[in-house]
């Protein structure tokens, strides 16, 4: 170009005005171009993530259980093995979770971002859930290529638009940890187990139902009790030496001032005869009646 306009000077001064508006207008373009391309992308990436899995479409009812967590023992205690009934992690479809904390019987709550419940069901895809061999594990069980101890127990239950699964692992096979498979779902278990450290905005969970564990007492080490209302123990279900309410409402609100927190236990005098009580919370998507039982918690 620069031997060209050597040569021919005056022909050059009358191209360029020329091609800096060709290489004006290629510019525009070209940014035009782009634009058109980074919005198609755009419009095409949900639809794309999707189809690829990198997000998994869950149900968006408020009451709908997405992801929940059980963590038994295999203690014979009655009222512990009452108090294990309640899960340890249990995600909602509007994002909130509630579960218990580390240690104690005490839980919370807290509402989680759409971006926060996707990595937890991605870890939960990473882990195995959506593909867990479970009959596999049961045969190795039956051929006896693993091992039982004390019959502690773990249940995950599932609840995607693309996976559904309740998965209930009894005994935690020993040998299991030195598969890699098992570690990624014991893992998985440890960080729901441990959730309250990811959730420091967390607030204290107040159960709108509750469950009450009445067996007669033994040795009465307390103030004993008379509730203002009729209780029929005879409605409740059978459990170990006793029975379970299910209550709501005023019954709810008396149970959880007189006992103070779930797992605390108290004395009741039903009939002329003393009982000791002790309540757990109803998490879950509908009271007994079929209502709703989550209301968005508070603040939110």
């Amino acid at each position: 170009m620069r031997d060209f306009g050597e040569r021919h000077p005056a022909l050059l001064r009358f191209l360029r005005p020329f091609l800096l508006a060709v290489a004006l207008m290629m510019f525009i373009y070209g940014v035009t171009h782009i634009g058109d391309v980074i919005r198609r992308a755009q419009e095409r990436a949900p639809e794309r993530v999707r189809d690829e899995g990198l997000i998994i479409p869950y149900p968006r009812d408020p009451d709908a259980v997405i992801l929940q967590l059980f963590r038994r023992s295999g203690e014979a205690d009655v009222e512990r093995r009452f108090m294990e009934g309640a899960p340890v992690f249990t995600l909602f479809g509007d994002g909130r979770a509630v579960f218990k904390r580390i240690g104690g019987y005490s839980w919370r709550e807290t509402a989680l971002t759409e971006g926060e419940v996707q990595l937890i069901l991605r870890e939960a895809r990473r882990a195995g859930l959506f593909s867990f061999d479970v009959y596999s594990v049961q045969e190795r069980l039956r051929s006896g290529r693993l091992s039982i101890r004390d019959l502690p127990s773990v249940a995950i239950r599932l609840n995607t638009e693309q996976y559904r699964a309740e998965l209930t692992l009894y005994g935690l096979p020993a040998d299991m940890a030195r598969e890699r498979r098992a570690r990624g779902l014991m893992g998985f278990v440890e960080m729901l187990t441990r959730f309250e450290e990811r959730a420091p905005g967390s607030r204290p969970y107040d159960p709108p139902e509750i469950e009450l564990f009445v067996r007669e007492a033994e040795d009465v080490e307390g103030d004993v009790e008379r509730p203002p209302f009729e209780l029929r123990l005879e409605e409740g279900e059978a459990f170990g030496d006793g029975v379970i309410l299910r209550l709501g409402g005023e019954r709810a609100e008396f149970f959880k001032g007189m006992l103070g927190a779930p797992g605390s236990f108290g004395y009741l005098s039903i009939g002329g005869r003393v009982y000791r009580a002790v309540f757990r919370p109803v998490i879950s998507g509908e009271r007994r009646d079929g209502s709703r039982s989550h209301p968005a918690p508070k603040g939110q």
